[in-house]
């Protein structure tokens, strides 16, 4: 593991600056939330917040509702960096694998990707084989929080439709469980 240390004096309030390298490493922009966690007696451990993360639960449910009524191909759950849940016991060596630079363009974008108006391309960052056929945004308070991805192994399997609209009305109800 690569370690970078850079000393920072705490003002008179406990405030720190992050420097703006670790910033940038770690995607943070104004306004993100980071969550604190003690490691120990002595160390802290600063992660980005994904409000999704709490849900998680709920969202290995939904998977694998979703899994059961979709044809074809296969259903994940993700937080803004890596695969949270699979719908499928086999697919589990997949959660916390990192997302692809172009899945994560795609939410930043916050548009629904599908198949059908895009060329599918791997989901994951380092592996291929891991198609997307469908990717929605799961938006809360206008931020990203994450998203419900259909993809299948195969590059030619087609996604129907109705399999969209599920995988939208999942997206819409975690949004509306994590506002709550």
């Amino acid at each position: 593991m690569n370690y970078t240390s850079i000393v920072k004096r705490i003002d008179n309030l406990g405030r720190i600056v992050l420097p703006k390298e670790i910033r940038r490493k770690l995607k943070l922009r104004e306004n993100d939330e980071v969550e604190i966690i003690l490691n120990d007696e002595s160390s802290v451990l600063l992660k980005k917040y994904s409000a999704i993360t709490e849900y998680e639960k709920e969202c290995v449910i939904l998977a694998n509702i979703l899994n059961g009524l979709i044809e074809n191909n296969n259903v994940l759950i993700t937080d803004n960096f890596a695969v949270l849940v699979c719908g499928k016991k086999e697919d589990e060596y997949l959660v916390d694998r990192k997302l692809s630079k172009k899945f994560l363009n795609i939410l930043q974008d916050r548009k629904i990707f599908t198949e059908k108006t895009s060329p599918t391309f791997d989901i994951l960052d380092m592996e291929e084989g891991i198609y997307a056929k469908a990717i929605v945004p799961i938006i809360v308070d206008s931020a990203v929080s994450g998203s419900v991805v259909i993809f299948s192994r195969d590059k030619n399997t087609t996604v129907r439709d109705k399999d969209i609209d599920l995988v939208k009305f999942a997206s819409l109800l975690l949004s509306s469980k994590i506002k709550i």
